[in-house]
């Protein structure tokens, strides 16, 4: 698509770009998510840098967690207004 060539050109792998994109739709208050502090701790731990190809990527999660499944549902229901 072409929204996936733009975010190719900006975004070193697809996890980054969803990343980003789960960032600007919180930031702008277009989807919300329960408040609480282990849901914000796996949001907030993993940074952006800049790779060697200049592209933004997402550092690598060396411990790896899982968002509760309520949490992704409702993402996904926002997001995509499905659900």
């Amino acid at each position: 698509t072409k929204e996936g060539k733009e975010a190719a050109e900006y975004f070193n792998n697809l996890t980054t770009h969803m990343w980003a994109v789960l960032r600007d739709l919180l930031e702008n208050k277009q989807i919300e998510i329960e408040d609480d502090a282990d849901t914000f701790a796996q949001l907030s731990i993993r940074k952006y840098f800049m790779a060697s190809n200049g592209k933004l990527e997402l550092e690598s999660n060396d411990c790896p967690t899982t968002l509760r499944p309520a949490i992704i549902t409702g993402i996904t229901r926002c997001w995509t207004g499905v659900g």
